[in-house]
């Protein structure tokens, strides 16, 4: 699969998705495993979106905002932290909090073979 970027609102910045492995998953014909590096630069923001399917997400490096639709408030993840995608709840804020340091997650999804695992609301 081909690498796309979306376009941050906050500082007009890519966020860098690159789908690092899809592996067909032989006892469920039609779905696979995609593991995806998610890369923000410093300052960068995503625009709110979904996801069909939860996902877990490893932070590697620097720290992320996040917040889900009916949150009262938003979490920070740090270096080494785990958060989940939810499924079908609009993902609202995800930001670097960092103006200096690039934020690394790596997001891994069982999704359909060829359906996205991100929409853009």
């Amino acid at each position: 699969m081909s690498e796309s970027e979306l376009t941050s609102e906050k500082n007009h910045n890519a966020v860098k998705r690159t789908v690092l492995q899809a592996i067909p998953i032989p006892a469920l014909p039609g779905w696979e495993h995609r593991m995806v590096l998610l890369e923000y630069p410093a300052g960068a923001a995503a625009p709110a979106h979904h996801h069909p399917i939860a996902g877990p997400n490893y932070v590697v490096q620097g720290s992320v905002l996040s917040q889900w639709e009916g949150d009262a408030e938003p979490q920070v993840f740090h270096a080494g932290d785990t958060f989940l995608d939810y499924a079908e709840r609009s993902h609202t804020r995800v930001e670097n909090v960092s103006e200096e340091e690039e934020l690394k997650i790596v997001a891994c999804y069982v999704v359909r073979v060829g359906e996205p695992n991100v929409v853009m609301v």
